[in-house]
């Protein structure tokens, strides 16, 4: 899929848990991949390549869901969100030009991490050094993350089971302040 889309000139990477996973050297559970093409572009060029589409799946949220060979990958355009009142739904998506933006509004630093076709790793937030040191930190302020999504508090409980990971303290406050909020 990566070939395929960079093939059609656009850019594409793959995002993620995926890349973490295989940065820790383990098996991952699924596949997300970025692009720079816009839902509809996604559908065109895996259809030219005779690939698999589930064109109506989360497409109002950027994501058309592409199989190859009995595997399903969510591939996304490049985008942000912006959140409302309710702690846990996207009021908008807004798509965005730059890997870099993609990145900038995920949840954790150690899955704000990309990789190219060639196995390049992308890290603009020190994922890698965060997954170095077993280190669970937020992209950007963790208060900040946590209001815009409450579900991120209990992932980050998730990560922190699953992959025996620590936290730094910015972290644990935010969800010490948060918690009231969602009760």
């Amino acid at each position: 899929i990566l070939r395929t889309l960079i093939n059609a000139g656009y850019d594409a990477y793959l995002v993620g848990g995926a890349v973490r996973d295989l940065l820790l050297e383990k098996a991952p559970e699924d596949y997300d991949i970025v692009t720079n093409a816009q839902p509809e572009e996604i559908v065109a060029v895996a259809k030219k390549a005779g690939f698999g589409v589930v064109a109506e799946l989360g497409q109002n949220f950027g994501v058309v869901m592409v199989v190859v060979d009995e595997i399903s990958v969510e591939v996304a355009s490049y985008r942000s969100e912006s959140y409302g009142h309710d702690a846990h739904r996207r009021e908008s998506v807004l798509y965005c030009e730059t890997l870099a933006e993609d990145l900038a509004r995920r949840d954790f630093t150690i899955k704000a991490i990309a990789m190219d076709n060639q196995g390049r790793v992308i890290d603009y937030f020190n994922g890698l050094e965060d997954l170095k040191n077993r280190t669970l930190r937020t992209v950007g302020k963790a208060s900040q993350r946590f209001a815009e999504d409450a579900l991120r508090m209990f992932r980050a409980c998730r990560f922190i089971s699953q992959l025996g990971v620590t936290y730094d303290e910015e972290l644990f406050a935010a969800i010490a302040e948060q918690l009231p909020r969602v009760r």
